[in-house]
């Protein structure tokens, strides 16, 4: 799992908007609905919450309500889910739970967003995931701070760790203990999503990465390493960045995209480029670090600092898909190469 920290502005006066303070008022139903469909997107600007959700205030007086304040969330703004209580001091706990058909939905990854109202620190406040028998705290709220923190749960994996089923009656519990309120305490979720897992292309490694300008897979996610391609990019500028080794050279191909065209072996990785199986005929080979052969082809070798940047024009070009790209990068020794993640490139 991960968590990334968001600069953001200190804490303020929340808002509360004429949605209802009592959870009730924003439920759409009053019998949980398990989600389907993945990817599920939440950001809690929409009103009262369909029926995937079942909100459960600790008693006495816990809360679970929407709110918007002067530090909203860094994706959507707006309204975000806050968990505290009126209970005045006597601590209560709040649970959310949102209701997933595993085996229909697909779903591999929660992420989110989160941060904390000066909340106590609680080793029990975080998400729990259960399968309707038994139940597991599989990530802490109790490193929340004030700014907006993106998490990211591999929901499979955790599972398959605390012996949790994926079944039907799948759980997401967002869990917190509160003995006051917005905005002396509390914990603010947001722009909460549940995705299926990446595509099954070659993905970008530390000795080689590459990325076009800023493509996004089909989950919507940058190519950071280890996450498996293809990405997809649209722009009316070709912007190349290729990291490695530094001094090293690189090969930038051209193709039709065809995931796991060929799956080299020696840690070379997944060439998701061509239609000929091994036969590469059908590639266009646009830059070639390695055996330079005209003024363009001798940047494509990696600066001191493992990086080469490359930027083209495009816009006299008409609007349609361009192609496919990948890279292959050397290592430190000639006969030492690795494949990058694919790109296709559309002109708008």
């Amino acid at each position: 799992m991960k968590l990334r920290e968001l600069s953001g502005t200190s804490l303020m006066l929340a808002v509360l908007l004429s949605l209802g303070l009592a959870s009730d008022s924003l439920r759409a139903q009053s019998t949980p609905s398990p989600i389907t469909v993945a990817p599920y997107l939440q950001d809690f600007d929409a009103g009262p919450l369909g029926g995937e959700w079942d909100l459960s205030p600790g008693s006495p007086a816990g809360r679970i309500f929407l709110s918007i304040d002067n530090n909203p969330s860094p994706v959507s703004g707006g309204l975000a889910l806050v968990m505290d209580s009126l209970s005045g001091g006597i601590p209560v706990t709040n649970r959310a739970t949102l209701f997933v058909d595993m085996p229909a939905s697909n779903v591999q990854t929660l992420l989110y967003y989160a941060r904390e109202a000066f909340d106590e620190e609680d080793p029990n406040e975080g998400v729990l995931i259960s399968d309707g028998l038994n139940e597991a705290l599989i990530f802490s709220h109790s490193n929340l701070s004030g700014f907006w923190q993106e998490v990211e749960i591999d929901l499979v994996a955790e599972a398959a760790a605390a012996g949790i089923a994926l079944n039907a009656q799948f759980q997401i519990i967002f869990q917190q203990t509160s003995d006051g309120a917005l905005p002396f305490d509390g914990v603010l979720i947001d722009d909460l999503r549940l995705l299926p897992p990446d595509d099954s292309g070659q993905a970008n490694r530390a000795d080689a990465f590459l990325d076009i300008s800023g493509g996004l897979n089909a989950n919507g996610r940058p190519p950071e390493i280890g996450r498996n391609g293809p990405f997809f990019a649209e722009s009316s500028t070709l912007d190349i960045e290729v990291q490695g080794d530094p001094g090293c050279p690189w090969i930038l191909l051209l193709g039709s995209l065809n995931l796991n065209n060929v799956i080299f072996g020696g840690g070379i990785g997944s060439l998701d480029l061509g239609l000929l199986g091994t036969n590469f005929a059908d590639l266009t080979i646009i830059l070639d670090g390695n055996n330079p052969d005209s003024l363009l082809d001798t940047f494509a070798v990696l600066d001191p600092t493992g990086r080469s940047f490359l930027s083209f024009g495009l816009s006299f070009l008409p609007p349609g898909i361009l192609g496919s790209f990948q890279a292959v990068v050397y290592g430190p020794h000639a006969d030492v190469v690795h494949l990058t993640a694919a790109f296709c490139f559309t002109i708008p």
